[in-house]
Formats: structure tokens, C-alpha cells, sequence
């Protein structure tokens, strides 16, 4: 789950593991430029939680995408400040 949505500044990134895959956690902007690898990595089985914080980038829509082998989510968030 991805909350909360609007977010100013931090948006928190949570999810179940159930797969022993590599995770990629990136934040794009709405043209798709890469904004912030979060996590790019092995991770442990269970639940986890990531925090962005966008202090530094302007108001507007954001994607987070989560992969991990043939999984791929992604999620438009909202900046107001």
C-alpha cells in the first residue's frame, strides 16, 4: 500500500515479500524520467516499508513502481504542497 495519497513531504511504500527475487523500487515522474531509486536489491521474506521524501521536488503526480520478477505494480501518487 502506498499512503498517504496526497503526501506532503513523505509518502510510505508498504508491502508483503513472499518471493526470494531482486526488488526495484523507483520513483518516476509523470513523463517517465526517473526520479529516486529507493531500493534495488534482494529482500527478506515478510512485510516492508519504505519512506520518500519529496521535500525537494515540485507539486504533481508521481509513479512508484515496485518490480520483482515477472511482477511489475505501479501506482500514480500525488505531491501537494
Amino acid at each position: 500500500s502506498i499512503y498517504p495519497n496526497p503526501f506532503n513531504p513523505e509518502v510510505n511504500i508498504s508491502f508483503i515479500n513472499n518471493d526470494n527475487k531482486k526488488i526495484f523500487i523507483n520513483i518516476y515522474d509523470i513523463n517517465g524520467r526517473l526520479i529516486k531509486n529507493i531500493y534495488n536489491d534482494y529482500l527478506g521474506y515478510g512485510e516492508h516499508n519504505f519512506v520518500w521524501n519529496a521535500e525537494s521536488h515540485p507539486s504533481g503526480l508521481y509513479i512508484v513502481s515496485l518490480q520483482s520478477g515477472d511482477l511489475n505494480i505501479s501506482s500514480k501518487i500525488s505531491l501537494l504542497k
